[in-house]
């Protein structure tokens, strides 16, 4: 076993000696861009150190060997791009390129320089008003049955892709329970039945002005995400202008000692905090960044900065057609280094929905143009902290939100709501291949109604439309290139939310609504036999009537559901609301909890939980209701009888 392994090594070594050869005498003769000057190419080489990176952890390899892979990696991508004719202008000539050559070969390319990103900026959004984007963009180049992940005997934050975790503001690991507070705080209480333990309160690094926003719980690892704002005040000729600029920050903590976290680490970003994903060891940051535009600029006015490091222009993609003057910023941090950033990736646009697959992140920005409302895709490739743009596409209308998109065996599926020239309101299905070019579709569906939700599971997708009822279509998804409809359920109201609830069935949350009118009547759950997806029926329904609005349907991540503990709780119109499903007996109202001070004994006379910030979770057969103000405890094998209360902090 020992020979064969050293035999393959030294096959490889000879691979990439000859693959460097094939390089340098293919590149022969070529002109570099700018960004592949020597004093460029050090930001470049950023891919290249993360291979490195990762390869040093086998056994065996040698340092030359090491770095030999990685510059092959490197160049090897650098000349694919020159002799594919994606840089082909900058190649036929030495001067730099300009925005309407670039819009040209590419959809998606690498920006040369700053001058190139201030150039596409300044014409496109300050000298000239910004022609219908959108139109006629250019393309370029495993759905599990229950993604509310329960880990032992204890749950976790709802996440849309199994695998793909998401931070939340709560977060439990089956001992303690972890709070972030808007007032910059992190509560560490000992989970207890009967008497929860105020464990310590930790005040985050930030000052006054810090937002808290989400945490990522990775065994004795906390991560919290936080962001801060910055101003100063400048003056030029006698005027004063007043600048400000919002830096997000990802800080790490050790907490081997829940008395006294310690902060093992910390990056920084600029931009405001969009979203986060996290794969491993491995946690993926998107903030948004606004650079400053005008007459006369510096680098600095158009370059993010990423732990302290002016990002460069290198990293910076442009798109075919700008929408924005904003970048989208994506950055890699390995939380066994949380003090250093991997990788870093910057696109000029705006984002309307983020899906993050198991190897692909996609963006979608939704953009007027001349054919009307139409989503623009980018999609990242990304793997053990390397972030790489791989293409770019374009649907017609707009998304609902997340779930309306789905990956699967290479192929993107996507629902979409449009209109046609007449203003007909329609709906679409589409599927995209891996270039996100277009594979299949379904279109003009379900005529003046509009999306609500989607789901997908392997070949089966489901997606909801309302205008006066509801109609669930299941579609046959297993040929990409001919998708079909299967069924067309039609009940009243509508389903914000659907979560496959078991093998062949599916639970829609959302509600109630006047078949005539189309006015919310209450709130709806509905219990869906998805077991012959050509024949879906409405198993069971319960509707509370009167309720209009419930904020959890806006924030999936605030929904507590785990179909095999067969328990599902949410937060709505300031009550906690629990609920079972039985065969033979339908829903099951297990707990409706009101939070106002009338029924609670509250000490300061305030609401002592706030929808937004408050977290319902369960621990062995216990349920915490967990917010800044208090953590209550209910027996879920005694009728949810409370058991035990915590408070935090007086109103």
């Amino acid at each position: 076993m020992e020979t064969k392994k050293i035999e393959s090594l030294e096959q490889k070594e000879k691979k990439e000696a000859e693959l460097l050869d094939r390089i340098r005498r293919s590149a022969q003769g070529a002109v570099p861009p700018e960004s592949l000057q020597p004093e460029k190419i050090e930001g470049l080489l950023s891919d290249a150190a993360i291979e490195s990176r990762k390869r040093q952890k086998k056994k065996g390899i040698s340092s030359l060997s090491r770095w030999v892979g990685a510059a092959a990696v490197l160049a090897f991508a650098v000349t694919a791009l020159w002799q594919t004719g994606r840089l082909s202008k900058e190649t036929e000539s030495p001067d730099r390129v300009t925005q309407a050559d670039r819009r040209e070969s590419s959809a998606l390319a690498f920006a040369s320089d700053y001058q190139e990103v201030y150039d596409a900026l300044y014409e496109t959004f300050y000298q000239e008003p910004a022609a219908g984007s959108g139109a006629g963009y250019v393309t370029l180049e495993m759905a599990a049955k229950d993604t509310a992940a329960s880990l032992g005997n204890y749950s976790s934050t709802n996440i849309q892709e199994p695998g793909v975790e998401e931070a939340d503001l709560v977060k439990t690991d089956g001992t303690w329970i972890y709070l972030l507070g808007e007032d910059g705080t992190l509560t560490i209480v000992k989970a207890d039945p009967k008497e929860p333990v105020l464990e310590s309160v930790l005040t985050l690094e930030g000052g006054p002005e810090l937002q808290v926003h989400e945490c990522y719980l990775d065994g004795d690892r906390l991560s919290v995400i936080t962001s801060t704002q910055s101003a100063s005040l400048s003056e030029e000729e006698g005027v004063y202008q007043m600048e400000s600029g919002t830096q997000t920050t990802l800080s790490t903590y050790d907490l081997s000692d829940r008395s006294q976290p310690v902060l093992m680490g910390s990056v920084t970003q600029d931009g405001s905090y969009e979203t986060s994903r996290k794969t491993g060891d491995y946690l993926y940051l998107f903030t948004s960044y606004a650079p400053r535009i005008a007459d006369t600029w510096e680098a600095s006015d158009l370059s993010p900065r990423v732990n302290g490091a002016a990002l460069d222009a290198g990293s910076v993609y442009l798109p075919e057609h700008l929408n924005t003057d904003s970048y989208l910023v994506l950055s890699s941090v390995s939380l066994e280094d949380p003090d250093t950033v991997l990788d870093t990736k910057a696109l000029v646009s705006g984002t309307t929905n983020f899906y993050v697959s198991a190897e692909n992140i996609y963006i979608a920005n939704e953009v007027q143009g001349d054919a009307g409302v139409s989503t623009e895709l980018v999609k990242f490739r990304y793997e053990d902290g390397a972030i790489t743009g791989t293409a770019a596409g374009l649907v017609k209308g707009s998304l609902n939100n997340s779930f309306s998109m789905s990956e699967y065996e290479g192929f993107l599926r996507l629902v979409s709501t449009y209109y046609d020239e007449d203003w007909n309101e329609y709906n679409a299905l589409f599927i995209l291949d891996e270039t996100l070019s277009p594979a299949g579709s379904i279109q003009d569906l379900a005529k003046g109604e509009t999306i609500r939700s989607a789901r997908f599971l392997g070949d089966t997708g489901y997606f909801v439309t309302f205008r006066q009822t509801d109609p669930l279509f299941s579609v046959d998804l297993s040929d990409p290139e001919n998708p079909r409809i299967l069924g067309e359920l039609k009940v009243t109201g509508f389903s914000s939310y659907l979560h496959f609830y078991g093998e062949d069935a599916l639970l829609g949350l959302g509600y109630e609504a006047d078949e005539e009118t189309g006015a919310v009547t209450g709130l709806k759950l509905s219990m869906f036999d998805v077991s012959d997806p050509e024949n879906v029926t409405e198993k069971d329904r319960l509707i509370l009537s009167g309720v209009t609005w419930c904020a959890s349907l806006d924030d999936y991540k605030s929904i507590l559901i785990d179909p095999e503990k067969n328990v599902f709780g949410f937060f709505c119109d300031s009550r906690y609301l629990v609920f079972s499903y039985q065969e033979d007996q339908g829903f099951q109202t297990e707990l409706i909890y009101d939070f106002y001070p009338d029924q609670m004994g509250s000490q300061g006379g305030n609401v002592l939980m706030d929808e937004s910030n408050s977290r319902g979770l369960y621990i062995g057969d216990t349920l915490y209701l967990a917010g800044p103000s208090c953590v209550i405890a209910f027996d879920m094998e005694q009728d949810f009888q409370e058991t035990g209360r915590l408070w935090l902090k007086e109103n």
